[in-house]
């Protein structure tokens, strides 16, 4: 990507993330202390924000944009089919194993080592597990 266009993509993903964050204002908030139903909504913001100051620092370093290849647009599509796969998956394995199978697969895509790639994995379904079964309490 050019300058111009990774500063766009950083203000865009940037707004999105304040969008998020702003809509999850009126979100009620549990008893006790209890993560309510902006807890989520508002990581995602949170990730939109700080993913945005990536593509802001790229805009700096970056000079003239390279083509993108048919090689690496397929990837892109296999990373994109990896994690749609989530859903089917997610209905056999449970959530944790297939979160960390996308992410294994997504890493593969992306040149990640293979031990890199299933270290990735099992690292996110260990947080998944972690975040949903052993905190929230939920099956």
């Amino acid at each position: 990507m050019g300058p111009v266009r990774h500063a766009v993509s950083g203000v865009l993903v940037a707004g999105l993330g304040v969008a998020i964050w702003l809509a999850t204002l009126p979100f009620p908030a549990l008893d006790s202390g209890y993560p309510g139903p902006a807890l989520f909504p508002r990581a995602v913001a949170i990730g939109l924000i700080l993913s945005s100051f990536w593509l802001l620092k790229g805009a700096r370093r970056s000079q003239r944009p390279a083509p993108a290849s048919p090689r690496a647009l397929a990837r892109c599509a296999l990373g994109v089919g990896c994690v749609c796969t989530f859903p089917l998956l997610h209905s056999v394995l449970g959530s944790a194993v297939a979160a960390g199978l996308a992410a294994a697969g997504v890493g593969l895509l992306f040149r990640l080592r293979v031990r890199t790639a299933a270290a990735t994995g099992a690292v996110v379904a260990a947080l998944i597990q972690l975040l949903f079964v052993l905190l929230l309490g939920v099956a």
